[in-house]
């Protein structure tokens, strides 16, 4: 790691700077393009994008939503204490209109995020239905066609590779013994 990513907010100048030189654009749904019109791409991390670019230079990483808030408000986060949340809990969900800047505090107390309770309440039981049901429907499908991985299912849905097995393997013990077996 360089010093120059060591430095506090460094990322976020360097997303002001993107934004204003007009090397990036925000789109509605909270996507970025590059001056050339292709979209600018990240990993996920802890279920957050993450946007890794150059900067005279040097490696920067940025993360998504930060990049996103910025774009949107024209400038830099005004209070280095303050934070970027996700208003429907959804790391994934970068539209502006679900980005707010918050203290570290309501960050914390957002109903819709985890928080102190179990890894996944902020999906709905609804979701975790369709979670498992996308799981189950590519079982039988070879993989590389059309067979989904858990990695797959868990950007889809903005959760951990590990918090996405935890709610099919505990729809797997709801479902009991009857699965794959005979009924007697």
């Amino acid at each position: 790691m360089s010093a120059v990513n060591a430095l506090p907010y460094f990322a976020d100048m360097v997303a002001s700077q993107k934004f204003t030189c007009c090397d990036w654009y925000l789109k509605p749904d909270g996507s970025i393009m590059n001056r050339f019109k292709k979209p600018v791409l990240g990993s996920m991390t802890n279920g957050y994008v993450v946007i890794g670019t150059k900067f005279y230079g040097e490696k920067v990483n940025i993360m998504l939503h930060r990049a996103v808030w910025i774009g949107a408000h024209g400038g830099m986060i005004p209070d280095p204490s303050m934070q970027i949340d996700h208003i429907n809990g959804n790391k994934a969900d970068n539209r502006p209109s679900n980005l707010r800047l918050v203290t570290p505090k309501e960050n914390v107390n957002n109903p819709n995020t985890s928080g102190n309770r179990a890894r996944y309440t902020r999906l709905t039981d609804s979701q975790k239905q369709t979670l498992v049901a996308m799981w189950n429907s590519t079982r039988d499908l070879p993989r590389g066609a059309g067979r989904l991985t858990i990695r797959e299912i868990a950007d889809k849905y903005g959760i951990s590779q590990r918090v996405a097995a935890e709610i099919i393997a505990k729809a797997k013990q709801q479902e009991g013994p009857a699965i794959g077996g005979a009924e007697a």
